[in-house]
């Protein structure tokens, strides 16, 4: 692979580290990782996204372009992309590391008109004609999708009712998790541009399954200076399990087997109470659609 990258890239590398189909190496004060690419992304808005960034003073890891000018190399038939970092980032990230984040200047950026409700649908449908091919196979998805794609309706519904252009995003995240690090926060290749309480909803439901984050949201929401859509939206956020979709997804990919579900099974009643105790926390602050079988808990 040092072959590969002196000629692809001009780089002269001394010592490289192969971690999870990627490579990292340092020359000088310089980081960089040459990153698989496992799935089909839209490569030149992100570049230009990155850049655009960049060239506003907010730092996020830079993509370096091959010796032909292009974003992406085959190496042995496989498609790797280089990544420039100025530091070792293997800190897990927190809550106050995805605050700061959020928190920066993207005034610059436009206005967005969300669209989580056709996202959800559309994973709800696939997810759906998934089961009707496979559930005897996954016996334990069988039993217990339809409960949550039930919750993920409620979500789409709210959030229809509420749709509206919003003009104060910022960058957030595909996913974010506990387990995720501060490299992984600045990699422009998981950035979206969408509210910015969409990275801290995802926070906390990663978190879910592993502790009571009540008390920890109402802490957020108390001091987080959020506007009133901002609240609707965090709270709308949590109509989608992904904890639970996740999870089915990796099961469907064949990446963990089947029994990896009934941690978010078991939890499913806890999930229902967490959503009721939000909605009366909430409603503190904003007035929030009725929604009956909350309200009826």
């Amino acid at each position: 692979m040092k072959n590969a990258i002196n000629y692809f890239y001009n780089l002269e590398v001394s010592d490289i580290y192969h971690i999870d189909d990627n490579y990292k190496f340092k020359i000088g004060n310089d980081y960089y990782i040459l990153l698989l690419l496992k799935y089909p992304q839209p490569l030149e808005k992100i570049y230009q996204l990155s850049s655009t960034l960049y060239q506003h003073g907010i730092y996020n890891h830079q993509i370096i372009l091959n010796k032909e000018g292009q974003l992406t190399t085959m190496i042995n038939e496989k498609t790797y992309l280089l990544l420039w970092y100025y530091q070792e980032m293997k800190e897990n990230i927190t809550l106050d590391s995805i605050v700061t984040f959020s928190q920066q200047n993207f005034s610059f950026l436009e206005n967005h008109f969300m669209e989580w409700d056709n996202l959800w649908a559309s994973k709800i449908d696939y997810f759906e004609y998934q089961m009707s091919e496979c559930k005897q196979k996954y016996p334990l998805l069988k039993d217990s999708i339809n409960y949550f794609i039930g919750i993920a309706e409620t979500g789409i519904s709210l959030f229809r009712f509420n749709k509206r252009e919003y003009n104060n995003v910022g960058i957030t995240h595909n996913r974010v998790n506990p387990q995720d690090t501060i490299f992984d926060l600045y990699n422009p290749l998981t950035f979206v541009i969408d509210i910015k309480v969409r990275d801290t909803a995802e926070y906390f439901k990663a978190c879910f399954l592993e502790e009571d984050v009540f008390l920890k949201i109402t802490s957020y929401i108390k001091n987080a200076n959020l506007d009133n859509y901002e609240l609707l939206m965090f709270y709308i956020r949590f109509f989608y399990p992904s904890f639970y979709f996740d999870i089915y997804e990796k099961i469907m990919a064949q990446e963990v087997e089947e029994k990896e579900i009934l941690v978010a099974i078991q939890k499913a009643k806890d999930y229902e109470m967490l959503l009721k105790k939000l909605y009366q926390f909430i409603s503190q602050y904003i007035v929030l659609p009725d929604i009956e079988w909350i309200k009826k808990m």
